[in-house]
């Protein structure tokens, strides 16, 4: 299961009441503490035993009709051809990453003409550093999942 607003995957967590424990499903993009610029995401979370029994009657229909799996697969490969969620995320971080950068730099030529201090120097740039290498890695796992997702494209063509 992924999430509609930013295509990242849900995953099971649970809460307890005073009476029971509540299970539901969570986008991995609305939690802040993954990331350090915040959530990506403002998905709310989905009871599980709701989401289980809408994605059940979901499974009994494609089994009693095949011509609706074929559909689907080929309105998915379609859609997966023309936009993709993860591609504007990437093109997101890339600029973002290009304005940490800058900033990186623009910090390292304002103390080489004596404009600021070694010490703001070493108290600003560390975390911008931090950031960037957040970025970094979040590109990385990126890339690796539009590559899964090419080999995924082309082995589902007919």
């Amino acid at each position: 299961m992924s999430c509609r607003k930013c295509s990242y995957g849900l995953y099971r967590t649970s809460t307890r009441t005073s009476a029971r424990m509540i299970h539901y499903y969570r986008c991995l993009g609305s939690d802040a503490w993954r990331r350090l610029g915040g959530p990506v995401c403002d998905s709310k979370p989905i009871r599980q035993d709701l989401l289980d029994e809408v994605v059940w009657r979901e499974i009994l229909k494609l089994l009693e009709s095949p011509r609706l799996i074929q559909e689907e697969l080929e309105r998915r490969l379609a859609a997966a051809r023309t936009a993709s969620p993860v591609k504007r995320r990437e093109e997101h971080l890339q600029r973002e990453l290009a304005r940490i950068r800058k900033s990186m730099e623009r910090l390292m030529t304002a103390y080489q003409e004596e404009l600021m201090s070694l010490d703001d120097l070493r108290r600003r740039m560390p975390e911008l550093r931090k950031r960037d290498q957040a970025i970094s890695a979040e590109l990385n796992a990126l890339e690796s999942q539009l590559a899964d997702r090419a080999g995924y494209l082309r082995l589902a063509e007919p």
